[in-house]
Order: structure tokens, then C-alpha cells, then sequence
């Protein structure tokens, strides 16, 4: 796995970003608290051109690089050409479930759902 490491970088977090984190790693934050918490990691990661094996065979898209703050903890990162900065577009978590996993798990809940709406209408 090749390291990229540029004397200085800056590194914009998205809301988004900074939703996820609060969600997936730091629920009992409030956004403020969460935010300040992720800005904190970002000088303790590494910024990586490959994705770790683990997030590599789940991941929907490619990013330019990724800032791996821990082993288990990655920021998905995309140049922005417009403020010559790195943008952080979300928050993954290695104990997060995957995408098509959620999809699955939501639309189990939309059919249980459906069928009890259906049972009350009788």
C-alpha cells in the first residue's frame, strides 16, 4: 500500500463527513463536539493512494486517496481543484455494516412494515 504524504495538506470535512463520524463513531457527541473531535484525528492519520483491504471490498466508488486515522477508521478523500484542499466526503467505519447490507436490512424493515399496515386495514 503506497503512502502519500505531502509536507502540508489541508483537509475540508463535509457535513457529511463530520454526520457520519457522529453516528458511526462518536454517537454521545453533540455535532460541535463531534467536528472539533474529527478535526483532532485528522494530525494523527495517514493519508493513503490505496484503500485499506478491508474497505476496498465494500466500497461502492474510489476515492484520490484516504486518510486512515486508525486501523479501523477512514476518511474517503477527493482533491478539490477550485480551493486546492482535500474534501472528506464521509466517515467509514470498519465495524459499520456495508452498504448493500443496509440496503438489504431497510428494505426487510419496509416489508414488515407494509405487512403490518396491511393487517391493520383488515
Amino acid at each position: 500500500m503506497s503512502l502519500f504524504t505531502p509536507p502540508t495538506f489541508e483537509i475540508d470535512l463535509t457535513t457529511h463527513c463530520v454526520e457520519r463520524f457522529n453516528q458511526r463513531v462518536r454517537p454521545t457527541l453533540d455535532h460541535e463536539c463531534a467536528r472539533r473531535e474529527l478535526r483532532r484525528l485528522l494530525d494523527i492519520g495517514r493519508v493513503r493512494t490505496e484503500a485499506p483491504a478491508w474497505l476496498a471490498t465494500r466500497t461502492r466508488q474510489a476515492s484520490d486517496r484516504y486518510l486512515v486515522i486508525e486501523p479501523d477508521l477512514v476518511l474517503p478523500l477527493v482533491w478539490n481543484g477550485f480551493s486546492q484542499t482535500w474534501v472528506a466526503r464521509t466517515c467509514l467505519a470498519r465495524t459499520g455494516i456495508s452498504e448493500n447490507a443496509r440496503w438489504g436490512r431497510n428494505l426487510k424493515a419496509r416489508k414488515r412494515r407494509a405487512a403490518r399496515r396491511g393487517r391493520q386495514g383488515r
